[in-house]
């Protein structure tokens, strides 16, 4: 029988520069040697592979801007219950803190109705062209084209929030689109992703097999990512017995954002002390990325 290639890639890990990676240097102008990256290497294997694993964000990012994940025959998601929300973060506008420092912006005042945050947009995309007209010579391509890219991603959600204003939803809490204060750059979000869910998700394959042990209403779910009609649920039973999988809940840490820093040092502690008390088990920290 023929052997299935199965290729992993974790995530966009990028490749280092120089001395690590051989590379050219001409007028001001670096040229990646991909050949010998490994994160080069194993995308193309990869994308040539009958089998391929990656993460959501990961395959989003590929798909609609690289293209080279794109048009399979069976894409399988796991954990499924949380494909609404990287679905929002792939649809989402953030200013890159990159791009706060280097062009030392500030924030639109709180409550600034939507056409005060489109005169903010256009200075800001206008700054970001002239910081790269200005860079461009010794700018590296990979930074280059993520100044690229945010500045087509800035036009993309003027052009949304100019369909809110269109609408006459100018103020910050009404409409499609509504800022997010909680970041400490500039954040808008979509208030639904469902609309988006066709054009950068189902339309990168011909079927799709969505998995999860907690979805708890799959029409909720289907209307939330903008599902074909055409789609059926199969609920398949637990088989391990009950007393072979018990469930103990113990809170040791506020995993958010703002407390991201301590909760990392609290969830080690804790994951120490389950390891110390089981010297002899085998043990799988199970996360989401």
């Amino acid at each position: 029988c023929q052997q299935r290639r199965k290729i992993s890639i974790d995530r966009p890990k990028m490749c280092a520069s120089p001395p690590f990676y051989p590379q050219q240097h001409t007028k001001g102008h670096y040229h990646h040697n991909h050949g010998t990256c490994p994160y080069q290497t194993a995308k193309r294997a990869a994308a040539t592979a009958e089998l391929a694993v990656v993460n959501t964000s990961y395959l989003l990012t590929e798909a609609n801007y690289v293209g080279r994940f794109s048009g399979f025959d069976l894409v399988i998601i796991d954990e499924a219950d949380t494909l609404e929300s990287i679905l929002m973060g792939f649809v989402d506008y953030t200013v890159p803190r990159y791009v706060w420092r280097e062009l030392r912006l500030k924030a639109p005042v709180k409550a600034a109705h939507k056409t005060t945050l489109m005169k903010w947009l256009d200075n800001t995309a206008a700054r970001a062209r002239q910081h790269v007209a200005r860079n461009s010579t010794n700018m590296e391509p990979k930074m280059r084209r993520r100044w690229q890219s945010f500045i087509a991603d800035t036009s993309r959600v003027q052009q949304e929030i100019q369909r809110d204003i269109d609408r006459d939803d100018d103020a910050d809490d009404t409409g499609r689109w509504l800022r997010d204060y909680d970041t400490d750059t500039f954040t808008m979000k979509p208030v639904l992703v469902g609309q988006y869910g066709p054009r950068n998700l189902w339309r990168h394959g011909k079927k799709f097999l969505l998995m999860s042990a907690t979805i708890v209403s799959a029409d909720e779910m289907a209307d939330s990512l903008g599902l074909p009609l055409d789609w059926q649920i199969v609920t398949v039973p637990m088989t391990f017995p009950i007393e072979n999988r018990p469930v103990v809940l113990a809170p040791v840490a506020n995993v958010t954002y703002q407390q991201q820093d301590t909760a990392v040092v609290d969830l080690a502690f804790a994951i120490r002390q389950i390891c110390e008390r089981h010297p002899d088990d085998r043990i799988m920290v199970h996360t989401v990325s």
